[in-house]
C-alpha cells in the first residue's frame, strides 16, 4: 500500500491532466486514464468534546462554529450538508436541561429560532416546501412575530399552490 502523501498527489497530477507515465508522483504501473481507488486508514480522532461536558463558553463557542459552517455550506448549495449541521445544533440545544440562568435560556432560544429559520430557507432552497412551512410553524411558535419566518412560510404557501393562506402569511 502506499502512503497517502504519494496517493493524495497521484490524484492531484491525475486531476491536472499529468498522463505522463514518468510523472515522479504518479507510482509505476499505474494507468493514469483509469479510475483510481483510495483505501484510508484512520490513525486518530479528536472530538471536540461531549456537549453537556462543556461549560457554557465553551458550549455558545462550538454552537457558533457549527452554525457558521452550516452557514457557509448553504452559500455553497451544499443544502444537504448545511441542514445536517443546523439539525444537529438543533438536537444539542434542545438536549440542554441544565440552565443555570435566564440568560442562558434566551441564548439558547435564540439559536432555536435562528436555526429553525435557516432550516425553513434550507428546505425551501430543496424544493421541499411542505417541510419548509413544517420548520416555519416550528419557529413561529417560539417568535409569533418573526417577519423573516412568515414570509418564508408565505413564499412556500405560495409555491404549493395555497395563494390565500400565503397572502395572509405575506402581508403580515
Amino acid at each position: 500500500m502506499l502512503p497517502a502523501c504519494v496517493l493524495a498527489n497521484c490524484l492531484a497530477c491525475i486531476m491536472r491532466g499529468v498522463h505522463a507515465q514518468n510523472h515522479p508522483d504518479i507510482p509505476p504501473g499505474l494507468d493514469p486514464t483509469q479510475p483510481v481507488e483510495f483505501q484510508v486508514q484512520l490513525i486518530s480522532f479528536e472530538r471536540e468534546g461531549y456537549w453537556q461536558n462543556l461549560g457554557w463558553a465553551e458550549r455558545w463557542a462550538l454552537a457558533e462554529r457549527i452554525k457558521e459552517k452550516g452557514n457557509a455550506l448553504f452559500k455553497q448549495k451544499k443544502y444537504h450538508y448545511a441542514h445536517s449541521r443546523y439539525t444537529h445544533l438543533l438536537r444539542l440545544i434542545e438536549s440542554t436541561r441544565d440552565f443555570e440562568e435566564q440568560e442562558q435560556v434566551e441564548k439558547a432560544d435564540a439559536y432555536k429560532a435562528t436555526l429553525l429559520s435557516n432550516l425553513a430557507l434550507v428546505t425551501f432552497q430543496q424544493g421541499e416546501y411542505a417541510r419548509c412551512i413544517e420548520w416555519c410553524d416550528k419557529a413561529l411558535q417560539g417568535e409569533p412575530d418573526n417577519a423573516k419566518v412568515m414570509f418564508r412560510k408565505g413564499k412556500a404557501l405560495s409555491m404549493k399552490g395555497d395563494y390565500e393562506e400565503a397572502d395572509e402569511h405575506l402581508a403580515a
